[in-house]
């Protein structure tokens, strides 16, 4: 009953944790640390910053609509720390639909298509491209002076054949590149932690190029973005650092423990109870030795004392059974 009860439990909890728009706990807390030998530092002293962006992370998208300079209407949907609700389903091969932030033009031409992560049948929604699909990496603007501002960079995969939009091809691979963006947030102090700004959304080319390249930067400015000096949160229970120790990495650990647990229980309390594992260690003189079977336990499994704090084996096998 206990396996049954721990198995209904994490079956109940995990879809919810996994279907969130928002992981905050562990994308949206940044710790940043630089030794005095950290290249391109120009002080001896030892620096500690962190960065809390969870207020920035909400339940709808934002949107960001602009002109460019060639008189292209663009809308950028985008979340912070977390994958949009809005989902891109444009008339061409994709593979997700949902990212941290989504280029959209046009109007919908009409008809259904297949989202590529749910399965499901849904309208063609007008052109779009899914710009970033990843766990960001971190990384501070000014490695003298990380208060000016933090940058989030996140990649997506090469776009697939068909695509409407390509990317240019990978010389070393020979496939086309992936979409990446950077999603910079720079230091306003007059603004609030929960606040945001849109500056700035730009396809990086080099000077003189005008093919797409498929590199974007998106600059917005908040008050989040001025960080803390020092380490004001809980390491062991905030994800302020990425990789092992933190939550993210911390949660999969946990999850599969708990897995592993509960296969454990099951094998062991279905072994057990069947008088395969007594017999064994009857026989082989082990479950003496260790304390699992009383001195006056036979080798049927049978139990005439609960010597040490054992239960016997028909209570268990009461237990194995409920």
């Amino acid at each position: 009953m206990k396996t049954l009860s721990l198995v209904l439990l994490l079956s109940t909890i995990l879809p919810t944790i996994f279907a969130s728009t928002c992981f905050k706990e562990y994308q949206c807390i940044f710790h940043w640390l630089a030794e005095s030998s950290t290249p391109g530092r120009t002080s001896s002293n030892r620096a500690e910053f962190s960065f809390d962006l969870r207020p920035l992370c909400g339940v709808s998208d934002r949107n960001y609509t602009f002109y460019t300079a060639e008189g292209y209407r663009w809308t950028i949907l985008y979340t912070i720390c977390g994958n949009t609700t809005f989902a891109c389903n444009p008339n061409w091969p994709h593979s997700f639909s949902r990212g941290v932030a989504i280029q959209m033009w046009g109007d919908p031409p009409g008809g259904t298509t297949t989202d590529p992560e749910t399965g499901q049948t849904v309208p063609i929604t007008p052109e779009c491209e899914v710009l970033g699909h990843t766990i960001p990496e971190y990384d501070v603007l000014d490695i003298n002076n990380p208060s000016q501002g933090i940058i989030m960079h996140h990649s997506s995969l090469p776009p697939m054949s068909g695509d409407k939009y390509g990317c240019p091809t990978d010389y070393r691979t020979g496939y086309p590149k992936e979409r990446e963006l950077d999603i910079i947030i720079q230091c306003d102090p007059s603004m609030s932690n929960d606040d945001i700004r849109e500056i700035s959304f730009i396809e990086v080319k080099p000077q003189g190029q005008s093919l797409g390249t498929c590199q974007y930067q998106f600059t917005l400015a908040s008050g989040a973005g001025c960080g803390i000096a020092g380490d004001p949160f809980d390491v062991s229970s905030n994800a302020v650092t990425d990789g092992p120790g933190s939550p993210s990495y911390n949660f999969g650990y946990t999850v599969l423990g708990a897995c592993l647990f509960v296969g454990f229980q099951f094998l062991f309390t279905r072994f057990y109870s069947s008088g395969k594992l007594s017999n064994i260690l009857s026989s082989t003189n082990l479950g003496k030795k260790a304390g699992f079977l009383p001195v006056s336990q036979s080798a049927s499994g049978s139990s005439s004392s609960s010597g040490m704090g054992v239960t016997s084996s028909s209570s268990y096998n009461s237990y194995g059974s409920a």
